[in-house]
């Protein structure tokens, strides 16, 4: 309401989430010009975004689960914005990922899954040399994917760290691969590296075959799509993959051999109903630290490699 508005002009934090606001956003929200955080996640929002190009100092940006429409707010994704997380899922946003994205210089985060996005994905998402989260799932991309899209994000990022209440601005954190601290090296919030390097491009009707390359992240997603041709030798070499989903497409024959390079590596893999044949893959059987193994509904045959007792036996 233009009420509230007119009462908040400089403020930096504007947090209305999980309540039960309708409308649409107002355009006055552009007069926020301190905004460095607008959250209005878990409402009933509805209509298309305002323009947001007047807020040049926004970090975070989160409108995910409401009812909002049109195209993603392309002018936030300059390098002349410091936005960090930008949150837009379980809306009604169609159109494209724009191209612009690949001009930010601070993004950590992306997530516009559950929308109705139906472009190409764009390569240059691939020019963000900061980003650790990528989540465009259950969109309709019936697409081939991005050559490079396997290089996206990076599990060795050091990931800027959330402030809590009160605490600095998130730019004044560094992250040593452990822990939070505060420029001067006093420790001020822990943070897990494991949230670092997943991409989500489930449920899209992705098409044609996973380029053949290592997988840079931790995290990789590409269940539920139309994928089709082999697994690629190149996505056993990821030296950091530890939870890969391959469910519900329909590749040609089996893992290959590169995926035992890394014994130590997985903690879940899912290939159900994934078009796999041949016998069963002694290579996943090498496993030593996995947790969930899923092959089931696919055409393979022969017997259950000895390597099993690699995957009963070890220390949980």
């Amino acid at each position: 309401p233009d009420w509230l508005v007119d009462n908040v002009k400089c403020a930096t934090t504007l947090d209305l989430s999980n309540n039960q606001i309708t409308g649409s956003i107002p355009t006055e929200l552009g007069e926020l010009t301190d905004l460095t955080a607008f959250n209005v996640a878990g409402n009933s929002l509805t209509g298309s975004l305002p323009d947001l190009s007047p807020l040049s100092n926004l970090i975070v940006f989160n409108v995910a689960d409401n009812n909002l429409a049109g195209p993603l707010p392309v002018e936030l994704f300059s390098p002349t914005v410091p936005l960090m997380e930008f949150v837009a899922d379980r809306n009604g946003f169609t159109g494209c990922v724009p191209t612009q994205i690949g001009t930010s210089k601070t993004l950590n985060g992306i997530n516009v899954g559950y929308n109705s996005l139906d472009c190409s994905l764009p390569t240059e998402v691939g020019l963000l040399s900061t980003l650790w989260n990528f989540d465009a799932g259950h969109n309709s991309f019936p697409h081939p994917l991005p050559s490079n899209v396997l290089s996206w994000v990076n599990f060795t990022y050091n990931r800027p760290c959330e402030a809590a209440n009160g605490g600095p601005n998130p730019l004044d954190f560094v992250y040593d691969g452990f822990q939070c601290k505060v420029r001067g090296d006093d420790v001020y919030k822990t943070e897990d590296v494991n949230n670092n390097g997943d991409i989500e491009l489930n449920g899209n009707g992705i098409t044609g075959a996973i380029p053949d390359a290592p997988f840079t992240g931790r995290v990789l997603n590409l269940a539920d799509n139309a994928l089709t041709g082999p697994i690629p030798a190149g996505l056993g070499d990821s030296p950091y993959l530890a939870v890969l989903w391959l469910s519900d497409n329909d590749f040609a024959g089996n893992f290959p051999t590169t995926f035992g390079n890394f014994p130590d590596r997985f903690d879940r893999l899912y290939a159900e109903r994934a078009g796999l044949t041949g016998s069963l893959p002694t290579e996943l059987f090498r496993f030593t630290r996995i947790l969930d193994l899923h092959l089931s509904e696919n055409e393979l045959a022969g017997e259950i490699p000895k390597e099993i007792n690699q995957i009963l036996y070890r220390e949980r």
